[in-house]
């Protein structure tokens, strides 16, 4: 019984460490769940930058009628509930790489997001949005 709660603690204390972004806090969740609904659907994912000055919200679903997974997202400026950013994309994924940058990507044989470099990752850096807030 003794061992089985050490696992338990050490389970707890080890994934409590392994993320790099942070929840939304329970004080702005109301709102930020209302604009990812809105904009992504409802039961979106909302991770907000380490600083929280920015909230990555996303949801994955598949679209009944050709059985395709399309990932919609938005990505709200936490400082004036801004969303300064948002998108969708087939079969792709999206996450945090830095405190104010983003990548979208999606599975090869789709549609290029950025021709110019003829990529199926783009990057957006929020830190373009960091001159305007107060604005």
């Amino acid at each position: 019984m003794r061992s089985c709660s050490r696992l338990c603690l050490w389970t707890l204390i080890l994934s409590s460490c392994a993320t790099s972004t942070t929840m939304a806090p329970a004080t702005q969740t109301d709102w930020l769940t209302a604009v990812a609904s809105q904009n992504t659907g409802p039961g979106s994912t909302i991770e907000s930058n380490r600083n929280g000055s920015f909230s990555l919200c996303w949801n994955d679903s598949v679209n009944p009628a050709n059985n395709v997974h399309v990932l919609k997202f938005v990505i709200v400026r936490m400082s004036d509930h801004k969303v300064v950013e948002q998108g969708s994309v087939t079969m792709g994924s999206i996450r945090w790489t830095g405190d104010y940058v983003v990548e979208v990507s999606h599975a090869p044989g789709q549609v290029q997001l950025d021709r110019a470099v003829n990529t199926t990752t783009r990057t957006i850096d929020l830190k373009k949005y960091l001159d305007v807030i107060g604005k």
